[in-house]
């Protein structure tokens, strides 16, 4: 392991593109370190983490070995540090919409990416899929050629939920793929002095089906709809969680939106709806499904008293 001294984690980049500054106003002053493939950093928090890999060509297989072979790093660099457990991973694929011919494992390239990291879980963690700690996460198209994946581990006490009104990701039909999305809808993550919201990659998705298609503002209604009711105390309370959070305790959003000509609404409506000071990044990029114009993901923190 080697020590590095690129401030990676006071803004995390892809491609040349400034994403978000997820911990921005963190106060420890530590180096990022290199072991393997992952570059990370290890705070009072957590450890924050990136690893990437090239992918040179469209071709299913690569895609699904490749993440397999990058999933299964980051469970062999976490078992390195007992009692932690990843929390919330962002995953970055390229080609992510592009349709596959019938030699590969499935018929599009995201599906190909869900088809690895379920195989990667499976490994880790047996058979039984109830026995699995699936962490809050999102997958949206790559601004370039790079596989890459950022990820927060910590040790604190955590939780993951669903929202009562979406079906679990890997629980979806075989509709949305032979082998299913495996992240949670939510995680909470209990500091000493403060608690950690992450919100997973929120779409305008009911059920497991996209809903308003082609229909911009009833999107964007729905996805914030989600959010609502997946922080919400009722949604909470259904796994024993006695929290409430509120539009006020969010300080991030991520927005990711398909198309450009549809910024500026996206922006205006976004506005609208967001009235505190929470930070608020857009990045444009394909989502995981065709017919999905907008996906949010959060970070919110509660002070404990």
């Amino acid at each position: 392991m080697k020590t590095i001294t690129k401030k990676l984690y006071d803004s995390t980049q892809h491609g040349d593109n400034i994403i978000d500054v997820l911990f921005s106003k963190h106060s420890d002053d530590f180096l990022d370190n290199q072991k393997g493939r992952i570059t990370f950093r290890k705070t009072s928090e957590g450890i924050y983490g990136t690893l990437h890999s090239v992918i040179d060509k469209i071709d299913g297989h690569l895609l699904q070995e490749t993440t397999v072979e990058l999933y299964k790093e980051m469970f062999e660099f976490i078992s390195e540090y007992p009692g932690y457990q990843f929390i919330r991973i962002w995953n970055y694929v390229p080609f992510i919409l592009t349709n596959m011919d019938q030699s590969a494992p499935d018929i599009e390239v995201y599906r190909c990416f869900n088809a690895g990291r379920y195989k990667a879980f499976q490994e880790q963690y047996g058979e039984d899929m109830e026995n699995w700690p699936i962490p809050a996460a999102s997958a949206v198209g790559a601004l370039d050629n790079i596989l890459a994946i950022e990820f927060f581990a910590s040790d604190a006490t955590s939780y993951f939920f669903e929202n009562k009104v979406q079906i679990p990701a890997y629980h979806y039909s075989l509709k949305y793929g032979k082998l299913p999305p495996v992240f949670s809808r939510g995680a909470i993550c209990k500091l000493k002095n403060e608690v950690l919201l992450f919100i997973s990659g929120t779409a305008s998705v009911v059920n497991e089906d996209s809903v308003y298609i082609d229909d911009t503002y009833g999107q964007i209604q729905q996805t914030f709809q989600n959010i609502s009711g997946l922080i919400s105390n009722s949604n909470l309370k259904l796994y024993d969680l006695d929290y409430e959070f509120k539009e006020e305790d969010l300080v991030f959003l991520r927005v990711y939106y398909k198309n450009k000509s549809d910024e500026e609404t996206i922006k205006s409506e976004i506005n609208r709806i967001v009235t505190t000071d929470c930070q608020i990044s857009y990045v444009n990029t394909n989502i995981c499904r065709e017919n999905l114009i907008i996906e949010i993901a959060g970070i919110g923190r509660k002070k404990i008293m």
